[in-house]
């Protein structure tokens, strides 16, 4: 007789969440994964059966699972990421494909995606929250009377067309770093401005059942980045605190909760605490859980086939869980910024004591396993392109430093733009600043090895409406070494944009700069400026916006100094 196995879909493969769930559910699992990339950080597992690329639109996707379900019959579909979440989380699905997703019910995942929403209903329900209130454009806002202030994005994840934007969390310190907040954000989603609450995270795992907690976990981020907080790149188990948990279950069963969530805090050495959000679906910190025993992705597809769930399995209190790759970052970042009064952990000597937890068998690598390494050497792999854009972004800075005088003072006479094709961003930002900059000559032109071609229709169009710039007559250009040594200031899109012009051209970068760079205020994060060239309109209008707000700012930096 032939045991069917089951199968499972596990959607966003690019995420950690994604390859942990690979690597924790059970082997008798036949595993598909789908991510929105072609080589994606899931498929380098041996255990995916089979590889899928998801589309990366909401609509498109709930359409493509349709299709796809219908075909496989899964018995369960996993959502790591936002992305998915949206796809599916409607009511109006088909009832047994949602079951799938083991999905609370449309409102209460509306209430967990909504942060301000959260942060009512918890007040309502006598939980301790951070003071704030929803902004939707810099005109609106009041004046702030008390500095740090923390402003993050209504909604995590906004979605477009053809994309899903996403947006950080900001510690802002003073009203010019809140400005370049609003100003990268506001345009696309409305924002919380909360009150600063210092203390460590604190995430709350459970797993409910129809509206009845069945699991739970809790961990302290040790190690976090951005070092004035944000995702953990070390953690700790722990039991979790009495007041934590209790305010985690009231909001959850308030919502009658299905399937899995993790409720975020901020709690002080005093014992205080602040709620931040619901994370409603697997989250980045996942290994963890699954290496103290508590094995969610396993609840889930007990959920999902019916199946009992047992009880509350006993995990080790005192399990550490390294991102190691985003964790040597942090070392780095907290020697670099060990004066920063806003950093949440101080580097000790006992950081450097804890590298050795592994040889105690009391601390695990995220994603690693020694007979599947696949995964780990991955993540490792994927790290070097990061590095890259940050090594481009701090030369970025220095040459700015430098060459910044040179543009206030009007030394600079000649700019030339760089992107790829330039017949995207490049032509976009030499023509705004043409009639920002008037004393300037501006060229642009691109890598691409074919010359004369036409800019994209549907960027023209967007351009055309949204800045008032007219792109049908350019046509492309190839950069040489005559244009390189005619200008006095390199603008380059990206750090790709960057490796190209050091490899063509080493002796150009001393006069080059990130445009993101260049037009950032201080404090501002946004260094690279994406390219627009295989979305769809809907997703090409943030970055034609942000290419104006970019260009303006560096326009009004030369007329401050007029």
């Amino acid at each position: 007789m032939t045991i069917k196995r089951p199968k499972v879909l596990i959607l966003d493969g690019h995420s950690k969440a994604a390859a942990e769930s690979l690597l924790a559910l059970p082997a008798c699992c036949e595993l598909h994964v789908a991510g929105i990339e072609p080589d994606c950080l899931g498929f380098a597992s041996r255990r995916a059966a089979r590889r899928l690329v998801q589309p990366a639109n909401v609509t498109a996707l709930r359409e493509w699972l349709i299709a796809l379900d219908r075909n496989e019959h899964y018995e369960l579909i996993l959502c790591c990421t936002e992305a998915s979440l949206l796809a599916l989380k409607a009511d109006a699905l088909d009832p047994q494909l949602r079951a799938k997703a083991v999905l609370s019910c449309e409102a209460s995942l509306d209430i967990a995606l909504d942060k301000q929403r959260t942060l009512d209903l918890a007040r309502e329900l006598g939980i301790k929250t951070p003071r704030g209130m929803v902004v939707t454009a810099t005109e609106q806002a009041p004046e702030c009377v008390s500095y740090p202030l923390v402003v993050k994005p209504l909604h995590s994840k906004v979605p477009g067309c053809d994309t899903i934007l996403a947006f950080d969390v900001r510690v802002c310190r003073d009203g010019q770093e809140r400005r370049a907040a609003h100003a990268a954000m506001l345009p696309f989603t409305p924002v919380v401005e909360q009150e600063y609450f210092r203390g460590h995270g604190v995430g709350i795992e459970l797993l409910f059942e129809h509206g009845r907690p069945r699991w739970w976990f809790a961990h302290r981020r040790i190690h976090e980045m951005p070092v004035t907080g944000g995702a953990s790149t070390y953690r700790r188990a722990i039991e979790p605190p009495a007041p934590l948990l209790e305010a985690a279950l009231t909001l959850l069963i308030h919502l009658r909760w299905h399937g899995v969530a993790m409720v975020e805090f901020k709690c002080n050495d005093e014992g205080d605490y602040r709620l931040l959000e619901i994370n409603p679906r697997l989250w980045g910190s996942l290994p963890l859980a699954t290496a103290a025993g508590v094995n969610f992705p396993l609840g889930l597809l007990k959920l999902a086939t019916r199946q009992p769930l047992g009880a509350q399995p006993r995990y080790r209190r005192g399990m550490h869980a390294r991102s190691l790759v985003a964790d040597a970052h942090w070392f780095v970042q907290s020697w670099r910024q060990r004066h920063d009064p806003l950093r949440v952990a101080s580097l000790r000597v006992g950081d450097f004591c804890g590298l050795l937890r592994p040889l105690l068998g009391r601390e695990r690598w995220d994603l690693f396993r020694w007979r599947q390494p696949q995964l780990w050497w991955r993540l490792c792999r994927d790290a070097l392109p990061r590095a890259q854009r940050s090594r481009a972004a701090r030369n970025a800075r220095a040459n700015w430093r430098r060459l910044r005088d040179g543009w206030r003072e009007r030394r600079i006479r000649r700019v030339l733009v760089l992107c790829y094709g330039n017949i995207c961003r490049s032509p976009v930002v030499a023509g705004l600043l043409q009639t920002c900059a008037r004393d300037v000559e501006i060229a642009s032109a691109g890598f691409h090895a074919q010359a004369q071609r036409r800019v994209p229709l549907g960027w023209a169009k967007v351009v055309e409406q949204t800045l008032g710039l007219q792109l049908g007559g350019h046509r492309s250009r190839v950069v040489d070494a005559t244009l390189i040594e005619w200008a006095d200031l390199i603008i380059v899109m990206d750090a790709e944009n960057w490796r190209a012009l050091a490899r063509s051209c080493p002796q150009a970068i001393p006069k080059a700069v990130l445009l993101g760079v260049a037009a950032a205020r201080r404090g501002a994060r946004q260094t690279e400026i994406a390219d627009p060239y295989s979305l769809d309109e809907t997703g090409m209008r943030p970055i034609a916006a942000m290419l104006r707000h970019c260009v303006d700012n560096l326009a009004r930096q030369r007329s401050a100094h007029a």
